[in-house]
């Protein structure tokens, strides 16, 4: 996987340069998620779905929303995460700078900045948003992405 060309790729077919670095971002984010041992403890929210739901390159977003299921927000349990998503051959994906709290109206949770790299030396960066599922009580239909 070079992230040069995917970056390249995304550029053609319309996004703005720093949004298609993020879409690569997310594009092995959730395919490293998906390989991981813990595909069934995360969900997946706003921006990211919303841009695959509805196919628009407009929809870009430069982070990505995740909240973990049953799985905690301390910061040795973040890393572990990030070291699990480690699962695609040729990318490794690493925490860069500090843990920071997120302390919005409606929401506690954390940002993570993560390197993707790989094996040609290719570095793209984005910023994760970590938070906790909280309404199992509501009904929520299930989504899954592409993975082609």
């Amino acid at each position: 996987m070079n992230l040069h060309e995917l970056t390249e790729e995304m550029k053609r077919i319309g996004y703005e340069p720093d949004d298609a670095e993020a879409r690569v971002c997310q594009d092995v984010i959730l395919k490293a998620l998906s390989l991981s041992p813990l595909s069934r403890n995360v969900t997946i929210k706003g921006g990211v779905v919303m841009r695959s739901i509805t196919n628009e390159v407009r929809r870009a977003t430069q982070d990505m929303d995740i909240d973990f299921i049953r799985y905690s927000l301390a910061d040795e349990s973040i890393d572990m995460f990030i070291e699990k998503i480690n699962t695609i051959e040729g990318i490794t994906i690493t925490r860069v700078g500090d843990i920071k709290e997120l302390n919005q109206q409606d929401y506690h949770g954390k940002r993570v900045i993560i390197h993707i790299k790989d094996s040609f030396s290719n570095i793209i960066e984005s910023k994760i948003d970590l938070g906790v599922h909280k309404h199992f009580d509501v009904e929520q239909e299930e989504y899954c992405f592409d993975k082609s």
